[in-house]
């Protein structure tokens, strides 16, 4: 196994373990913010996650694209467009107005199957090439 292979599994794992707490914790606690505070918790969620998420997610592209398995980068990419086009202008939506955390819930299954997904085949992958 190559330190990119192992750097796979590490980012895999991270993001995994990060959009479950996201999905199963952290989303559905807006729901309990209070409406005069809710701003100013959306914008400080947003800065603070921001810092964890972005080198994840910068890392993961570049070790999945040395990696050059189409699979992975299908995924990826697929991550990245639900991210940019749909969690990203919700979070924004959600400064303003807390009537769609649900769907920002709901759309967030995307990221958090094919997440889980990735982590399946990178782990699979793994167990096969020793």
């Amino acid at each position: 196994m190559t330190t990119i292979d192992i750097l796979q599994i590490a980012l895999s794992g991270s993001l995994f373990s990060l959009i479950w707490l996201v999905q199963l914790l952290i989303y559905p606690s807006f729901r309990l913010y209070d409406s005069v505070n809710f701003k100013e918790c959306m914008l400080h969620h947003q800065n603070r996650i921001t810092y964890v998420v972005i080198p994840l997610m910068m890392m993961e592209v570049i070790v999945t694209v040395i990696q050059k398995d189409l699979v992975l980068i299908g995924i990826v990419s697929a991550i990245w467009v639900s991210t940019a086009f749909v969690q990203v202008p919700l979070h924004k939506r959600l400064v303003a107005s807390k009537s769609d955390i649900d769907y920002l819930i709901q759309s967030n299954w995307i990221r958090t199957i094919l997440w889980t997904a990735k982590l399946f085949i990178v782990l699979r992958t793994a167990i096969h090439a020793l």
